[in-house]
């Protein structure tokens, strides 16, 4: 037990070395063979003692050694291998005998089980054979080892727990199914390879007895029936046995195959609901047996279809009781007959269906499956009687099959009931296409007229009801009528709605004239496209009339289709009589007797869809029988009665009554469908008959509907229908729902008798004047739409017609409709001018939804009427209409009409009501964030709102708008525009509207990055036109004046930056040409500075270390910019250094400042040049105070000019200040004053101070600007005191810039700001102990160390815990090697060891990638594997782990090396052993996953870039310099884990190429953040100490006061957020509708037309106007040629143009 890893790990060397996986033989001397016996016997025996350790499991190398060992005890002849089985079988069978019941260990049990199959593999068939039989043979010890097995397995329902697995190893989960597979396999190969022995009927009973749970008993079916017969038995390991068994006997008789079928498998009890699969599989191979015909298989077989909870047996089940119908013949489905039972189809099926309706009728829920299934049944029933059959090809073969002359209704009688009417039809869209091959006047003269077809011209959209029956060349001819062409040369392709929608052929090219529609597998919406050419397409013929077409060789011919026994004429057969009646009526019980549910709510798992699928697989069904005779001739009677009064609304026969009754609704509503296939017959199904026969059909069928149409209408059926139609209204909608096909049923039937060809004839104008319940019609109608998500658009357009139809009746129809209760008719027609149907996708479903919408907006405005109740509605609605809804346009359209149609004055309450719901409306747009990665919002909505507040404006100026305006205003946080001036008091709504609108909509300077609400062209032209309205609105030109003033402010804002640039590419909003896709800002890369771009992204997604770095505070005087010195005014007279594009630096002295633009005035000193000392002589220097001086610059210190500064500068220090100090606070009162005190600093402090300013600059300008790219020019330049290997330009490694600028930021956080360096500390600072264990006296001396990073070594290891541990590995120093130890005063043998010490909140893995090639003495990247995990517990490598580790081992179960780490390993599988690292809590070791930085290429040049985790959002982004986009955080191993990748190609002819290739980018730098960050504590005395040293080293004796100090965000902030809006305002100064908008302004300032000022029109004037003296013109017009021209010279003719742009601004101008 002690020993039994090291054991292991031996034997598993013993079968490395002696066993090869692959086969490969070893020379004679090298094999196990060569030793002697004795050691073999002992080797061997010590493996079979691993293999049945209890522990065995666990060991990684356990197949290794079993494969060895029975490879070696399965070989023939040998006297080792022999001796060995006898002496392994024996003990095995002492194992299975101590069979117990009580709780053992059953994952040892299962495999000594599995041992004992692999040591009887071993032998051959005979000695096996020997070996399993008789009554103590181990066939009958492993039979009652599972019987011992189940019993221990029904005394607890999870089984015992395993023992602790090692460390070192991996113990699988004990798995019941897989330890019953295992024995069952067993038990089937011992009882297969022998004949004497066989399991007996009462031990089986026994065996099934005890398989309870369904998985149990799935596997023991599996089981007996793999036993019932010969198998070819399981493939045995080649290296295991001598010889393979082919085959295996039953394991039982059969006359116990034959009993375990009937009381097992063919059991009442046996529980199908809850079996599988793997059991339905198992009684097929019974059945396959021979026992398919029996009596018991036949019942079990319908039982598992009608019972079995899952569909696929369900499915399969159907499939094989049809096939064993549909194989016998027709006598002997008739004559069957087993034990007195009636076995026929017909009956059986009837049995389970009255049984249905019986458990229905009772309440049984179990019968709702039953329904489901004794349905799907008879589905499929139907559809392989070819005779009865459904199917479009054999409907048009018995209707081929007709002898000619037979009457209509034998006809009718072939045709079923789904298929006789118009509401068959699918209505298809149509695209035909003009192909002339040849010109008119090359037609063949000999050809008639009609056969040289006038080619049209257009190609033409339109749309066709199709028939399925109704074949392709019908529809040439019906495609031909409407295009005027002719039919023979029409070629029909299959567009994409087809083939997108199932097609099942989709190359229709060469497809005969008689094929199907049905064929084509079109459905409502599909596209169909016709060729139409001056040529005949080359047919193929076919014989047979509607035969189902496949295509062979690129022939189309007929399929021959299958012959089936099923007789189904006894309960499908049309003459209503005996069986058929009753079954047809049973069906109906069964149909209502579902329980009514909504499909849309589901109460239970798919409670209401299961029982609506059910609803549709009856209906299914009917549409698939032929149509009940007896239904058919009751309606003709009941039509033959007319009243003799004929008023058809007063009185009905009776017969109607008991037809159409909404207590029996769904037989009403088959009745209606036969109504309606009578009223609307499908003439088109004749279309593959004779011509001559088709034709007298047609009429027939034609004639006898216009007779039927009269008689129904006078005999009351109309009346029937109709009441039928209101009463379903007025149910809940739940049952409105489930009354969705008898709805538009009825709607088909109405709207036949009221329309002729979608017009309104006399017989409907009659029967509107008969209406006796107006409102509950048109309640129903509208219930029709609102109450049901599902309706179809058919019923829908059929819906508005009878509306539209009612209203325009007259106005009490119009009142009754508007008075309707509950808002119907409001919610009605605010419903369907916004109407967006789910799932209405493709072209045909947007185009029908838009129709929808214009249908009702075309009704609306064509009843005056109905506008007058329309309009509050709207306004209402309005108010919670959805922003981003797609569907507004008709909405919209209609309140716009109804506005410019209505009188203002009276109706000045509607439209203040309207103005208010638009500003309230507008005022709760969302606007759009900066992620460009988010989808834009629709702006339908914005875009109706701003057209009707534009409408209003024109109607009434801000009459209508007195309450809306303020509103808006307040919402989105805008400043009043008319608190400027107090004139403006008399049209203040107009003018705090003109800003809310123009701040608030149209421009985005509030936060960089954000688009502006009107984020689309056609969004912000309204904007602007609604702003131009109310600016015209106002008296006096005042909104003019007010706007132009708002438009200077904009243009001085962004002037200024643009006045030193020419032809510079215009700035846009990030979210319009950014490369990032994120709402991040990126870092511009200056060449070769990824290096240091890719760590500032890390710390920057650092969320709290970048807050506390940009607050550090700096002495205001001591920064370069920003400071009491560096910020406007306070410059003047100062001498700065302003650094240069060429790298130098120029002083210049500051001699004014413009605050309006932040402009300064600057004159360059002059450049003396150094004087040179040689043997020449020195030449006389000019004196240059006596040359004129520069002319001075004028330019925005911090942005530079183009090619001189870069906008970096300093403030020189006061020459009696050394060069590194600057002057205090109180320097602001002049050049030349003498501060009191001086804030001195070293260089390298200034150089470090310097650099913490840059980082700050850096990080506020990411965090402000996001979504634009920013350039940390003077970042890098700063990083100079970094002094790295190579010069800041030039690529160096991200590691060593890492380390070397946490150090340098150290430095001035200590110095000026120490709470900030003690927690950027706290953030990295990471320590380690290295310590000296003397192995004699047990000193131990430490020395602790800090750390920003550990380094983790790649070579040689292949993830991170090795390259960790490689840090902590522990080493012992002996020999020449001893340490000295100052207890012994001796050198000893030492053990040195690292650990750390104390864990950071980040943590920092370097990996070290590039090492030193020794060969070459280069250095070069390791692009090998490492692996890191998305968690990383760093417990074990910490000096607290390692001491109690320490304290737990006793000294001498040490290893040889004095590791400590492994101690804890070694004996982990000893269930008696605690953790003793238990006592440290996991949660404050856990780390997970925050960032990767990678570097792509090789050792000497390649390209750094991030990996990155949003600490808030959880979602991880791609930090490439400028580039930032969002990253799968599943790819971070493809993406930075390194080594090989196989990457495949395929070609065109099907060959694979697969090419392995090298990972060059691969990870560098990890970051991990702790799952439980530490406590920060500013009272942390290492800091205090170290701050306070400090303090004390630099205080002078008098403590002076604190000087000024200021943050990053107080210093940066204000110039960001400037640049920012600079940034925002020139985007929106460049976009083509503010141009416009500045275009139309200039031409209502030119137009001199205007009568008074009070009267201004903004339509620009075509002709040019007349010169004006400037003393004339008004100051309203003034300002705006003022602002133009500033916005032309200032903006715009400083950027990059085009020809066109600049062409009309110069016409304008």
């Amino acid at each position: 037990e002690d020993h039994f890893l090291k054991v292991s790990q031996f034997c598993s060397t013993i079968a490395e070395k002696f066993w090869d996986p692959e086969g490969k033989i070893l020379p004679a001397e090298e094999s196990f063979e060569s030793m002697d016996n004795k050691t073999r016997n002992e080797i061997l025996s010590l493996l079979w003692a691993v293999l049945t350790h209890k522990d065995a499991l666990t060991l990684k190398t356990y197949m290794n050694i079993e494969r060895f060992t029975f490879a070696e005890i399965g070989r023939p002849q040998d006297e080792v291998a022999e001796t060995m089985r006898e002496k392994f079988l024996a003990q095995c069978k002492d194992v299975l005998g101590k069979r117990s019941e009580e709780l053992v260990d059953e994952a040892h049990a299962l495999h000594m089980c599995q041992l004992t199959k692999s040591v009887l593999e071993g032998y051959d068939r005979t000695d096996m054979e020997t070996y399993a039989q008789g009554s103590g043979g181990f066939a009958e010890m492993l039979y009652e080892e599972l019987v011992a097995y189940l019993k221990r397995r029904s005394k607890t329902s999870t089984a015992p727990p395993l023992r602790k697995p090692s460390t070192m190893s991996v113990t699988p989960e004990f798995n019941h199914t897989k330890a019953l597979t295992e024995r069952l396999q067993i038990l089937r190969l011992v009882y297969g390879i022998q004949i004497n022995t066989q399991l007996r009927s009462d031990q089986l009973d026994l065996l099934w007895s005890m398989c309870v749970l369904p998985a149990d008993k799935e596997l023991f079916m599996t089981f007996l029936a793999n036993s019932s017969a010969e198998d070819p038995g399981p493939q045995l390991r080649p290296e295991n046995a001598m010889y393979n068994v082919d085959r295996l006997n039953p394991a039982f008789e059969s006359n116990t195959r034959n009993d375990v079928f009937q009381k097992i498998f063919c059991s009442e009890y046996v529980g199908w609901e809850k079996l599988g699969e793997a059991a339905y599989q198992s009684f097929r191979k019974f059945e396959d047996h021979g026992m398919r015909q029996s009596d018991a298989a036949l019942d079990a077989l319908w039982r598992i279809c009608l019972t079995s909870g899952n569909n696929k047996v369900a499915s399969q089940a159907m499939s094989d009781l049809l096939s064993v119908y549909s194989s016998s013949t027709p006598t002997s489905q008739e004559s069957v007959s087993i034990n007195g039972k009636d076995h026929r189809f017909s009956n059986r099926i009837f049995k389970c269906l009255v049984e249905v309706k019986e458990g229905l009728q009772r309440g049984d829920n179990s019968s709702e499956r039953s329904a489901e299934r004794c349905i799907s049944i008879l589905n499929a029933a139907i559809e392989k009687c070819n005779s009865l059959g459904g199917r479009a090809g054999a409907v048009a073969e018995r209707l081929a099959s007709l002898q000619e002359g037979s009457s209509l209704d034998s006809y009718l009688t072939q045709v079923p009931h789904g298929m006789r009417g118009v509401s068959s039809c699918k209505r298809i869209n149509v695209l035909a296409k003009v192909i002339s091959r040849n010109s008119p006047t090359q037609a063949n003269p000999n050809e008639s007229t009609s056969q040289n077809a006038v080619v049209p011209n257009t190609s033409q959209r339109f749309t066709l009801e199709i028939h399925p029956l109704q074949t392709v060349g019908a529809i040439k001819a019906q495609i031909g009528v409407r295009c005027n062409h002719n039919g023979n040369l029409i070629r029909i392709t299959t567009g994409l709605g087809g083939r997108s929608r199932g097609m099942n052929n989709p190359n229709t090219n060469s497809m005969p004239d008689s094929t199907l529609a049905a064929d084509l597998g079109l459905m409502d919406g599909s596209e169909i496209v016709a060729i139409l050419s001056d040529k005949p397409t080359q047919q193929q013929p076919v014989d047979n009339l509607g035969a189902d077409i496949i295509q062979d060789d690129g022939r189309w011919q007929e399929k021959p289709s299958k012959s089936s026994h099923l007789d189904l004429s006894d309960l499908f057969s049309g003459d209503g009589s005996n069986g058929s009646s009753e079954f047809f009526s049973t069906l109906m019980v069964v149909l209502e007797s579902l329980p009514v549910s909504d499909a849309n709510v589901k109460d239970g798992p798919l409670q209401g869809k299961k029982a609506a699928d059910t609803h549709s697989l009856v209906w299914d069904l009917l549409l698939a029988m032929p149509t009940n005779a007896g239904i058919i001739e009751k309606v003709h009677r009941a039509a033959s009665g007319t009243d003799p009064t004929g008023d058809a609304m007063l009185v009905e026969s009776p017969d109607w009554s008991s037809l159409i009754d909404f207590g029996h609704f769904e037989r009403s509503v088959y009745v209606m469908q036969i109504l309606d296939s009578l009223l609307r017959p499908a003439t088109a199904m004749f279309s593959g008959l004779n011509p001559d026969t088709a034709t007298f059909l047609s009429k027939a069928m034609e004639e006898h509907a216009a007779s039927f149409r009269i008689n129904f209408t006078k005999s009351g059926g109309f009346a029937a229908v109709m009441r039928l139609f209101v009463e379903s209204g007025n149910s809940d909608k739940v049952t409105r729902r489930r009354n969705r096909m008898g709805n538009a049923c009825a709607l088909r039937i109405l709207k036949e008798c009221f329309f002729n060809k979608d017009e309104l004839s006399v017989e409907g104008q009659d029967l509107i004047e008969t209406f006796a319940d107006t409102s509950g019609f048109l309640k129903s109608l509208v219930c029709t739409v609102i109450d049901d998500d599902g309706i179809t658009f058919n019923a829908l357009f059929r819906v508005l017609s009878l509306v539209r139809m009612m209203l325009e009746s007259g106005p009490i129809f119009i009142r009754s409709f508007a008075s309707l209760p509950g808002n119907l008719a409001e919610t009605f027609l605010t419903s369907l001018l916004l109407w967006e149907r789910v799932g209405s996708i493709g072209a045909t479903g947007i185009q029908l939804t838009v129709k929808v919408r214009k249908t009702t907006e075309e009704m609306i405005l064509a009843i005056p009427l109905l506008s007058s109740f329309a309009l509050p509605w709207l306004v209402k609605a309005l108010k919670t209409i959805d922003a981003n809804t797609d569907g507004s346009d008709e909405f919209f359209s209609v309140l716009l009409k109804l506005v410019s149609s209505v009188d203002p004055v009276g109706n000045e309450t509607q439209l203040k009501d309207l103005g208010t719901s638009v500003c309230f409306k507008l005022a709760s747009y969302p606007g759009r964030i900066g992620d460009a990665a988010c989808p834009f919002n629709s702006t339908g909505v914005l875009c109706g709102c701003l057209k009707l507040l534009i409408s209003l404006i024109e109607a009434g100026g801000n009459i209508f708008l007195v309450e809306g305006s303020p509103h808006i205003l307040n919402i989105i946080k805008v400043s009043p525009w008319s608190d400027e001036e107090e004139q403006l008091a008399e049209d203040k709504p107009l003018i705090d509207l003109m800003g809310a609108i123009f701040d608030g909509f149209i421009s985005s300077s509030k936060s960089s990055g954000a688009s502006p609400v009107c984020c689309d062209v056609d969004s912000r032209r309204l904007a602007f036109k609604a702003v131009a309205s109310a600016a015209k609105a106002c008296g006096g030109g005042r909104g003019y004046t007010i706007l132009a003033k708002k438009i200077n402010v904009i243009i001085s804002n962004v002037a200024p930056s643009l006045r030193h640039k020419w032809g510079q590419k215009p700035m846009v909003d990030g979210g319009n040409n950014s490369r990032n896709t994120a709402n991040y800002s990126g870092l511009k890369n200056q060449g070769c500075t990824c290096y240091m771009n890719s760590f500032l992204q890390q710390l920057f997604m650092m969320p709290d270390l970048r807050e506390n770095l940009c607050s550090a505070e700096i002495p205001s005087s001591l920064r370069s910019t920003g400071g009491a010195l560096a910020k406007g005014g306070a410059l003047l007279g100062k001498k700065i250094s302003l650094h240069w594009d060429c790298g130098q630096n120029f002083e210049a002295i500051v001699e004014g400042y413009n605050p309006d633009t932040d402009m300064h005035t600057i004159s360059y000193l002059p450049i003396v040049p150094s004087q040179q000392v040689g043997q020449h002589t020195q030449l006389q220097l000019p004196d240059f105070n006596s040359l004129p001086r520069e002319l001075p610059e004028e330019f925005i210190l911090s942005e530079g000019r183009p090619g001189k500064e870069t906008g970096a500068y300093e403030v020189c220090p006061s020459s009696n200040m050394a060069r590194t100090s600057v002057a205090g606070e109180s320097s602001q009162e002049g050049p030349d004053f003498e501060p009191a005190e001086e804030l001195k600093e070293s260089e390298d402090e200034a150089s470090s101070r310097k650099l913490l300013e840059e980082v700050q600059r850096t990080f506020v300008n990411l965090d402000e600007a996001r979504g634009r790219c920013y350039d940390p020019r003077a970042l890098v330049e700063a990083s100079h005191c970094l002094k790295l290997e190579f010069d800041v330009w030039q690529q160096n490694d991200a590691a060593e810039f890492a380390t070397k600028l946490l150090d340098r930021l150290e430095i001035s956080l200590k110095k000026w700001s120490p709470s900030h360096f003690k927690y950027l500390t706290h953030k990295f600072g990471l320590k380690t102990t290295k310590q000296k264990i003397c192995k004699e006296c047990g000193l131990k001396s430490n020395r602790e160390g800090d750390l920003i990073s550990i380094d983790c070594q790649v070579r040689n290891k292949s993830n991170i815990h090795e390259g960790i541990s490689a840090m902590c590995e522990e080493e012992l120093m002996d020999g020449e090697n001893k340490v000295g130890c100052d207890r012994c005063n001796k050198k000893t043998n030492t053990v040195l060891r690292t650990a750390v010490s104390k864990l950071s909140d980040v943590l920092v893995l370097s990996l070290k990638r590039f090492d030193l090639d020794y060969n070459t003495f280069e250095t070069v990247k390791i692009n090998s594997r490492y692996e890191f995990e998305e968690t990383l517990n760093m417990k074990q490598y910490t000096l607290e782990a390692k001491e109690l580790l320490e304290a737990a081992e006793p000294h001498e179960r040490k290893s040889e090396t004095g590791s400590m780490m492994d101690l804890g390993e070694s004996d982990a599988g000893n269930e008696e052993d605690l953790d003793p690292l238990a006592a440290l809590p996991d949660e404050d070791y856990e780390y997970r996953l925050a960032g990767v930085l990678v570097h792509a290429g090789v050792a000497q040049g390649g390209h750094y870039y991030s990996f990155v985790k949003d600490r808030t959002s959880g979602k991880w982004y791609r930090f490439d310099d400028e580039d930032v986009t969002p990253f799968d955080s599943n790819l971070i191993e493809q993406e930075c884990f390194g080594g090989k990748m196989k990457k495949e190609t395929k070609y065109p002819n099907g060959h694979v190429h697969t090419v392995e290739s090298e990972q060059f980018a691969n990870a560098l730098l990890v970051f991990y953040e702790k799952v439980k960050p530490s406590k920060f504590d500013d009272s942390d005395s290492d800091v205090k100490e170290s701050t306070s040293e400090t303090a004390m080293e630099e205080e002078p004796e008098n403590t002076a006061p604190m000087p000024k100090a200021s943050n990053g965000y107080e210093v940066f902030l204000p110039e960001v957020k400037k640049s920012n809006s600079t940034h925002s305002w020139q985007s929106f100064l460049l976009t083509d509708e503010f141009q416009s908008f500045v275009q139309d302004l200039l031409e209502v300032c030119t137009n001199t037309t205007q009568p008074s000022e009070d009267s201004m029109d903004i339509t620009p004037n075509s002709s040019p106007s007349p010169a004006i003296p400037i003393t004339e013109i008004e100051s309203w017009r003034l300002n705006i040629i003022n602002t133009s021209f500033s916005f032309v010279f200032d903006v715009l003719f400083h950027l990059a143009l085009d020809s066109n742009v600049r062409r009309i601004w110069t016409e304008k101008m």
